[in-house]
């Protein structure tokens, strides 16, 4: 199973997590959530992205927007950067 993440793409309307794309050996694709197992179904690229936000947006009218996933910082990711812009 190959992996594509796609710039843009609308968080999961469960949880907030990111999205990502999934390829299987047949060549169908399914956007599935990184943290809970929200996914659509197996069918070709471009209509996996529209179930996607189809059905994001069917759950957010009738249960309210999700959260967004927290992000943890890395200190010394920070420190490092912040150093190079002195």
């Amino acid at each position: 199973m190959r992996y594509e993440e796609l710039e843009g793409l609308r968080t999961c309307p469960f949880c907030g997590a990111g999205a990502h794309i999934r390829r299987n050996a047949s060549k169908r694709f399914q956007v599935h959530c990184k943290k809970c197992d929200c996914q659509t179904a197996w069918t070709s690229k471009p209509a996996a992205i529209v179930a996607w936000y189809n059905n994001a947006e069917f759950y957010e009218r009738t249960h309210g927007k999700a959260k967004p996933e927290e992000t943890k910082r890395n200190v010394r990711n920070e420190l490092t950067e912040a150093g190079k812009m002195l």
